[in-house]
């Protein structure tokens, strides 16, 4: 009889297939996890394999310190054993020094590796007795590499940042990138309100706190799996970070009206400006992926909306389609994703600087291609989740510059928080970004657009 697989070697599977394979972190682990035995082998793999995947760079650092060859040298399955091992040694300190190395020694000679086996304890016993006294780059020679060793980030990206926001601010959002996501819930207004739904989720152990920024949202502490959960499954919520609330406040759709969610799947949105609107009026969600539009469906489903619709069509063709239809307009496009790194463990490593130009092409065609769905006097929400300027601030300047018949609209009195002195002129010119490490929240983009005529 097959022996059963431990913890960690269903970590190291998962992490083969996210490395060699290309498989996606969250989707990886998810699949893996519902054969494990207990809620804690469960909680054990999933920091194992997020961690391992996100501090990657800095795993190798610590690594190459003990090895008598070039990394790449390595065989890929011996490269991934030892990150695994270092994870656990330097990040996890309630796993004791003896059973990382030990244990990870085992797989190695279970996975048919074993003239490596003493290679691995060697390598993993250094690292544990070294881990305190390792030497890292030069900050103030090379703040760059320094960043991007220490807080586990591409090269490209750090450079790029420090451009941008200067390196103290950028070792700031590295930082924030590696803490866990803050978990938070949206009331739905269509059924309960903050009071109801608090009670509601603390009857059944959950944990809360009020929003800093949105008043129909909590901030979820502990408590069980929020999908499994009777408020849940009854609509009184939907799970959504504050950051991405600020599309459909900002939008600020009367009820009555029509409204067009141009790129709208999962329907987060979708179902935030249906509530807003108390469910009156009309609502287009459309999106090219026709399985998303099914989340869409199943999302206004169990919160008991009635006004959206879903329709399979490119945003760039909006405006021929439904020219001149819409009271309201959101286009929460496409991006590169910078902002939300802190979410997906590798997704700073997918990540190319071409990226950045590539999205911020298809962004200009669906503003362009949708905002002639808009009726004159219409309104026009512009939103990502990044924090690059070609795609956000770059792009709205050049938009009002070469469509005269839009401008956007000063955003103070929409916001529901009292924004930073900083970001005051921005609101005015009816713009705001969100920075993960000033804000506390997803880095998030935001305009407001009038058509004028």
């Amino acid at each position: 009889m097959a022996k059963e697989k431990s913890p960690r070697e269903i970590a190291f599977e998962v992490l083969k297939r996210i490395e060699h394979e290309g498989a996606y972190a969250n989707l990886a682990v998810n699949q893996a996890v519902k054969g494990a035995v207990t809620k804690l082998d469960r909680a054990f793999i999933t920091e194992i394999v997020y961690g391992t995947v996100r501090r990657r760079l800095t795993l190798q650092w610590h690594l190459e310190h003990y090895l008598s060859k070039p990394w790449k040298k390595l065989d890929p399955d011996v490269r991934l054993i030892l990150l695994q091992g270092a994870y656990q040694l330097i990040y996890m300190n309630k796993v004791p020094a003896s059973a990382a190395c030990n244990e990870m020694v085992n797989l190695t000679k279970k996975l048919r590796y074993r003239s490596a086996a003493g290679f691995v304890n060697g390598v993993l016993r250094n690292v544990a007795r070294g881990k305190k006294n390792l030497k890292w780059p030069d900050k103030s020679l090379d703040p760059i590499e320094y960043i991007a060793v220490v807080h586990s980030h591409p090269r490209w990206l750090v450079k790029r940042w420090i451009e941008n926001f200067g390196v103290e601010e950028t070792e700031k959002l590295c930082t924030y990138n590696n803490q866990p996501s803050p978990v938070t819930a949206r009331v739905n207004t269509l059924k309960t309100d903050y009071d109801g739904l608090s009670t509601a989720l603390k009857s059944e152990s959950v944990q809360v706190l009020s929003s800093r920024m949105i008043p129909e949202a909590l901030a979820i502490v502990s408590g069980p799996p929020l999908d499994k959960l009777r408020a849940f499954k009854e609509g009184l919520f939907t799970l959504q970070d504050e950051s991405s609330m600020l599309p459909a406040s900002v939008l600020a759709p009367a009820p009555g009206t029509m409204v067009i969610d141009g790129c709208a799947a999962p329907g987060g949105k979708t179902t935030h400006l249906a509530e807003l609107m108390e469910n009156r009026g009309r609502i287009l969600a459309c999106d090219v992926h026709n399985h998303k539009l099914k989340l869409i469906e199943a999302n206004k489903n169990r919160l008991g909306i009635s006004i959206v619709t879903e329709e399979l069509l490119d945003a760039r063709e909006l405006g021929e389609k439904y020219a001149g239809q819409a009271d309201f307009l959101l286009l929460d496009v496409p991006c590169s994703g910078l902002g939300v790194l802190s979410r997906r463990a590798d997704a700073r490593w997918r990540k190319l600087p071409g990226d950045i130009v590539k999205m911020a092409s298809l962004q200009w065609e669906i503003i362009t291609g949708a905002c002639r769905a808009l009726k004159p006097g219409g309104i026009m929400v512009y939103s990502t989740c990044t924090i690059t300027k070609e795609e956000n601030q770059w792009l709205i300047d050049k938009f009002v510059s070469e469509f005269p018949e839009f401008e956007t609209e000063d955003i103070t009195n929409l916001l529901p928080f009292t924004i930073k002195t900083e970001d005051v002129e921005d609101a005015r010119l009816g713009r705001l970004q969100l920075l993960p490490q000033r804000h506390g929240v997803d880095g998030f983009f935001v305009a407001r657009l009038r058509r004028k005529r």
